[in-house]
């Protein structure tokens, strides 16, 4: 039981990591992140389990050219819109945007949001990609890649 109880616990705390974004004031502003990146997110899992829904998500592999300029993360993903997120000093990137609607059998139809969550170093970064259903970590998870593009 108390295994159970800290696995719940536990599942709780990284789902708040998650949906807490910080805001702007705590944007890198010394420019080592600023200059163009290229996201790239793979999806390798087309049966993906999360508390009590299954997902059924496309394989597949996308990338996201983006700029950095003052902690702000910026780029376009065509007819989502344009999207903005945090770095910050440490190189911690933060990223929640509502993208429409999320719609499964499985889970009632509800909004939807992209969520990126990683760090970055002076070149390159990893983390994490979900489409989730709004304001959780559950949907859709694959590997977030970063790689600066211009000379630092």
């Amino acid at each position: 039981m108390k295994r159970v109880l800290t696995i719940s616990l536990l599942g709780a705390m990284i789902s708040g990591c998650l949906n807490t974004i910080p805001g702007p004031e705590a944007r890198d502003m010394s420019g080592k992140f600023d200059g163009d990146w290229m996201l790239t997110v793979t999806i390798d899992h087309e049966t993906q389990q999360s508390a009590r829904y299954e997902f059924t998500c496309p394989k597949r592999q996308f990338l996201l050219p983006s700029k950095i300029k003052d902690g702000f993360l910026t780029f376009s993903a065509g007819p989502l819109g344009n999207f903005e997120g945090i770095v910050e000093p440490n190189g911690d990137l933060h990223l929640r945007q509502e993208i429409g609607e999320f719609r499964s059998s499985d889970t009632p139809n509800d909004r939807a949001d992209l969520v990126l969550q990683g760090t970055l170093s002076e070149n390159k970064g990893e983390g994490i990609y979900i489409h989730a259903i709004h304001e959780t970590d559950m949907g859709c998870k694959g590997r977030l890649t970063a790689q600066r593009t211009d000379s630092a």
